[in-house]
């Protein structure tokens, strides 16, 4: 039988702690439904509305785990009461999307349509207002209820991110007027903050 001999484990459980800048975030933005929606003459929808902006700092890197969009109407009861919209009465008349960098966070593959109904039709152009390539059945870019957009975190460990000076824009399409009193949407963003260097060196291992 051999000897025994003492081993010391020197860094054994902080190498695998972050680093300082390691920084979990929550935030929420809003943006007001503007009245009226109509600023000139012909169809104004589609319509996109800018909800966030979000630019990443320098020798940092922001890692995106979850987005969730709201919608908010009057109540019809006090002058400023208002409600959160069931996802349900969002389809069709909104579409909510969050793109990361220069692509979108998610491919989707619904077919967002003002007219659920007509699934073989263009669903939105955005080309004239946006200067775009216009949203076809299928596209992906659009997702069409509020709420949770991105797949679901007790399921899948999902999550996307930005390099410094990249940007985070999260948006809500108006593909046709509500049929209730929509004033105001939301979007919920959060995940953490990590250099560069650090983020690298997670790519490598999982790439290795």
């Amino acid at each position: 039988m051999s000897k025994v001999s003492p081993i010391r484990i020197v860094h054994g459980f902080t190498s695998q702690l972050p680093g300082r800048s390691r920084i979990f975030f929550q935030r929420v933005y809003f943006a007001q439904m503007p009245h009226p929606i109509q600023k000139g003459l012909g169809n104004p929808y589609p319509v996109q509305l800018p909800v966030a902006t979000i630019l990443a700092p320098q020798q940092q890197c922001i890692i995106l785990r979850a987005a969730a969009f709201k919608v908010f109407q009057h109540s019809g009861i006090g002058v400023d009461d208002y409600i959160e919209t069931p996802p349900s009465r969002s389809a069709s008349t909104f579409g909510f999307s969050v793109r990361v960098g220069n692509r979108g966070m998610t491919d989707y593959n619904t077919n967002v349509s003002p007219d659920p109904g007509n699934t073989g039709a263009v669903a939105a152009n955005l080309k004239a207002n946006l200067g775009q390539a216009g949203v076809t059945p299928g596209d992906g870019r659009l997702y069409p209820f509020s709420g949770l957009i991105t797949p679901h975190l007790s399921a899948d460990p999902f999550a996307s991110y930005i390099r410094p000076g990249e940007q985070i824009y999260a948006s809500v399409t108006v593909l046709r007027e509500p049929n209730f009193d929509v004033r105001f949407f939301s979007v919920e963003l959060s995940g953490w903050l990590a250099d560069e260097v650090e983020l690298d060196r997670m790519i490598n291992a999982l790439s290795e």
